[in-house]
């Protein structure tokens, strides 16, 4: 009688622990979500603001809590596609690179918005023909 007793309240502290498990793992799932989403914000108003560096940290940071979000990935595409003219001179290639790997992270998701598939062209049109592309983004405003 007392080993049934004590197999039995082993199953329920087992039991216990397994609810105490999920609920927290959820709570925490989503609290990492949160974060990840407020990074995302902070760096958008940095890209907003042609603070590229801190824009591309903060993004960085979301994409660590969660490297697979397709708005994550495309606000990395844009800070490198916004840095492509940012130097004097030549474009900047390697940036670009760098804008059509997030890209095409981003396109290998689930459930892509196609503001992806829009940015992406327009950074392949830079990339075969960057007059075209000014000309192009010009008069689409």
């Amino acid at each position: 009688m007392k080993v049934v007793r004590h197999r039995v309240g082993m199953v329920w502290l087992l039991w216990f622990g397994v609810i105490t498990y999920i609920v927290g793992g959820c709570a925490s799932s989503e609290r990492v979500h949160i974060q990840a989403d407020d990074h995302y914000r902070l760096a958008q108003s940095y890209l907003s603001n042609a603070s590229y560096i801190l824009a591309e940290q903060e993004i960085r940071k979301a994409l660590i809590l969660q490297p697979d979000e397709v708005r994550y990935l495309e606000c990395l595409a844009l800070v490198h596609q916004a840095q492509v003219y940012q130097a004097p001179g030549p474009l900047n290639f390697t940036r670009l690179r760098l804008a059509e790997e997030a890209y095409r992270t981003a396109l290998r998701q689930a459930d892509v918005p196609p503001s992806v598939l829009v940015n992406y062209s327009a950074a392949l049109l830079q990339r075969v023909a960057p007059h075209l592309s000014v000309v192009k983004g010009t008069n689409c405003l």
